[in-house]
């Protein structure tokens, strides 16, 4: 069998292709013959021009070296444990120590085989469980520190201790699908006051990872102006006794300015970092064709697409994040809230993964990589340790809907070019798990960033 060729190839053409190369002079470096009939060869301008005039022959056309789409894609590790693409395209997966503690205010980490490095769960109000029904934070833990253990997942730092504080309620719904204003004030303050003593007793500067925004910009008690801002503030900045936390807040998920959903005093060295949602390509989830950026998610409601603006200070992975998970009720699937979808019980140790999508999962990612760098650069603030992520972040060619160019979060500093992120419509409906085909003619347009293009 020649090494050239397939044993798929029909036989009949193996002739074709020998009488070509006999007449021609040349010899085909690849064939097929079931997608129609033909062959690849480097030919001279002279053999071409000859094949073009030859009768049997329908076209000839150029190869090209083609890549792939998407910017960054799964990585398999060792065992059944893989390095999904958006712990790559952080320069994950690292190993720091583990002297800096990560601190996750939500709505309680679950139990999970991949989640060892959780090593308290704490509650921001003394009847409130400990791991409330919801398992966004699950989600969001495994993104910072699922460890290296042959299954399952992989964190971008895979060292850092995780402390879980509960401050959300059991049904509330979390911030990508929308969450409840009413009476969280105060058991998010309350979070983090608990978390605050915590620091203040370790002696260590700390990260703090919060992945929850308001459901409407007529009340954004994360603003710096409101006493929840005030006390994120104060936690970024160290006093005698307290060395004060970095904190990762997702930007929100409503395809708007983030300042109205999120911390609103863009610093670039005050410690806290609001952080938008990039997809495979690199590029900001944003609405494409009039569709929803974050969508077809099994548990949880679709959403405009990453707020935006210039209080967004870094952009991570956020659409498709496959990380730790709990289950979700099959015979709720049909009904709302869709949080009810999603369940997780605080006596059960689960072993299930699944994808979520929203700036919920940007903002971990920032959080590990922040973790990463504040221990192996020996970092002592709040300060210091935004300075060094933004050292290590890069640009990709990408921007904002504010036209704003957009910083990458990134551990080693590594570069990435932005790819388009295109869909086709038809019918009113986009590729992915919906229509992709039309028996009947349709008008095609192209549209990302900004921009909308008939063809």
């Amino acid at each position: 069998m020649d090494a050239r060729f397939g044993d798929w190839n029909k036989p009949a053409m193996h002739g074709v292709r020998r009488a070509f190369e006999a007449k021609y002079q040349f010899q085909a470096t690849g064939m097929f013959s079931w997608v129609g009939n033909g062959f690849s060869a480097y030919l001279t301008p002279a053999q071409a021009k000859a094949l073009q005039r030859d009768p049997q022959v329908v076209r000839i056309s150029e190869d090209h070296e083609m890549e792939f789409s998407a910017v960054w894609m799964d990585q398999p590790l060792a065992g059944t444990e893989k390095m999904p693409w958006n712990i790559s395209a952080v320069a994950g997966n690292q190993l720091s120590g583990g002297s800096v503690r990560a601190y996750v205010l939500d709505a309680g980490v679950g139990y999970h085989n991949d989640l060892p490095n959780v090593i308290s769960r704490l509650s921001a109000a003394p009847l409130m469980p400990v791991v409330n029904c919801y398992p966004h934070a699950t989600h969001v833990a495994g993104i910072i520190s699922a460890p290296r253990n042959n299954v399952g997942v992989v964190g971008v730092d895979s060292s850092v201790p995780v402390v879980s504080v509960s401050a959300t309620q059991s049904g509330t719904k979390m911030q990508h699908l929308i969450v409840e204003v009413a009476a969280l004030h105060s058991k998010h303050i309350r979070g983090l006051d608990q978390i605050k003593s915590l620091i203040s007793a370790s002696g260590r500067v700390g990260v703090i990872n919060i992945s929850i925004n308001p459901q409407d910009n007529t009340s954004n008690y994360f603003a710096s102006a409101t006493p929840l801002g005030q006390k994120m503030l104060s936690m970024a900045t160290p006093v005698s006794g307290y060395p004060g936390a970095f904190i990762a807040q997702s930007a929100g998920n409503y395809g708007k300015l983030a300042c109205r959903f999120a911390y609103d005093n863009f610093s670039t060295d005050d410690g806290i970092m609001v952080v938008g949602a990039v997809d495979i390509n690199g590029q900001p989830v944003v609405r494409l064709n009039s569709i929803d950026g974050f969508r077809s998610m099994p548990i949880a409601a679709n959403q405009a697409g990453s707020n935006f603006g210039s209080s967004v200070a870094i952009w991570a992975p956020g659409n498709n994040i496959y990380s730790t998970w709990a289950t979700w009720n099959a015979a709720l699937a049909n009904s709302s809230p869709t949080a009810l979808k999603a369940r997780q019980s605080g006596n059960t140790t689960y072993n299930v993964y699944g994808q979520l999508s929203g700036t919920s999962m940007a903002a971990p990612h920032v959080a590990g990589v922040a973790a990463w760098l504040a221990e192996t650069g020996n970092l002592t603030t709040p300060a210091q340790i935004e300075a060094a992520v933004r050292n290590y972040a890069r640009t990709n060619g990408a921007k904002d809907p504010d036209t704003n160019p957009i910083l990458i979060a990134n551990a080693i500093g590594t570069s990435y070019n932005a790819q388009p992120t295109v869909e086709f419509a038809i019918g009113g409906l986009v590729n992915g798990n919906l229509n992709t085909n039309s028996a009947t003619p349709f008008a095609l347009s192209y549209e990302s960033i900004g921009h909308r293009i008939a063809i």
